[in-house]
């Protein structure tokens, strides 16, 4: 499928999860902005899911298209994404090298 127009420049799919309410949820990264797309098998051209980063206090900021982590992006190149969806939750934690993690609730 073709990213939407609003996608950040040179993103990468770097994982999918699956979401009851949404069906599938995609996350790009590019160096260090992190974003998320959405689609279903029934509508399979992607759209932006919109992130409510939490602060180092978990308080809710303003939900934006997409996030500029705070330090730099780690992922275990070849082993998975450093990113864990909890659907329940609705909540998204992105791995932070030794900054810790940083994360974001789905709008």
């Amino acid at each position: 499928f073709a990213f939407p127009e609003e996608a950040i420049q040179g993103g990468q799919l770097i994982d999918v999860f699956t979401d009851s309410a949404h069906g599938y949820i995609g996350v790009l990264s590019s160096a260090r902005k992190l974003q998320t797309l959405k689609w279903t098998d029934s509508n399979m051209r992607p759209a932006i899911q919109r992130l409510i980063p939490l602060d180092s206090n978990f308080q809710k900021q303003e939900a934006m298209s997409s996030v500029v982590l705070p330090g730099w992006y780690y992922s275990a190149y070849g082993q998975n994404s450093g990113i864990h969806f909890t659907a329940a939750e609705r909540s998204m934690e992105a791995t932070r090298g030794v900054h810790g993690i940083q994360q974001f609730l789905l709008e």
